[in-house]
C-alpha cells in the first residue's frame, strides 16, 4: 500500500517537475 502511495507520489512530482520546465521553456508565450 505505502509503496503504492510511493509510487504516486513520485510519478506526480515527476509531471509537476515537468511542467515547471516546460512554463520555463515557454515563459514568453501567453499561459
Amino acid at each position: 500500500m505505502f509503496g503504492l502511495i510511493g509510487k504516486m507520489r513520485a510519478a506526480r512530482g515527476q509531471r509537476d517537475a515537468v511542467m515547471d520546465v516546460l512554463r520555463e521553456t515557454t515563459g514568453a508565450l501567453p499561459g
